[in-house]
This record gives structure tokens, C-alpha cells and sequence, in this order.
């Protein structure tokens, strides 16, 4: 599956419905690119 940050806003509720990917999945790659860009 590609980057879901790169996605359209619209694009991630249907596909959390549709069971594509789960809200954690889109919660942890979010995470994840911020870290990778805002290092603590």
C-alpha cells in the first residue's frame, strides 16, 4: 500500500470502512512523518 499521508482527505474514511486500512494504521503513519520530520 502506498504512504496513506498522501492520500485525499476523503479517500481515508472510505477505505477505513471499507476495512482497506484501520484508523490506527492512518493514526501510526501520521505519527510517524511527523517524527520523521520534527525529531524530538
Amino acid at each position: 500500500m502506498s504512504d496513506v499521508t498522501f492520500l485525499r482527505a476523503y479517500e481515508l474514511p472510505r477505505m477505513i470502512g471499507d476495512r482497506n486500512i484501520s484508523a490506527t494504521e492512518v493514526l501510526e503513519a501520521y505519527l510517524a512523518a511527523i517524527t520523521k520530520h520534527n525529531p524530538t
